[in-house]
């Protein structure tokens, strides 16, 4: 579904993001999370998502805190970690998590959006 919110006559508009597989998960507004946000995520977790085809949105990094080097967020090819997340990337595709067999962080959570026209 596509969520939107009128604000000062722009629409902002959410697109769709789906969890594949794994214990990410999309919450209420729209936002991706890591496993159990704003929880630390487990050892040993995986997850992938699949990008609605045809977004033009970027990402909103709202919270990223993951094991340095060792627990990646894959977006678009490119590996991410440590406090350093996706932030503006517009993502296609799939969005894969991957942490290891020790040390976890706060994890991270994500929104996809823009500010466009009415029928966006």
């Amino acid at each position: 579904p596509r969520l939107w919110l009128l604000l000062a006559g722009l629409e902002l508009c959410f697109a769709d993001w789906t969890v594949a597989s794994g214990a990410c998960r999309v919450d209420s507004d729209g936002c991706l999370q890591s496993p159990r946000y704003p929880s630390s995520y487990r050892n040993s977790q995986n997850c992938e998502v699949t990008v609605a085809d045809g977004n033009s949105k970027s990402i909103n990094v709202k919270a990223f805190d993951t094991e340095t080097g060792y627990d990646i967020l894959e977006v678009n090819g490119r590996q991410y970690s440590g406090t350093a997340g996706p932030n503006d990337v517009v993502p296609s595709g799939t969005i894969t998590w991957s942490s290891d067999y020790s040390i976890t962080a706060g994890g991270w959570r994500l929104c996809l959006q823009e500010l466009c026209s009415f029928g966006c």
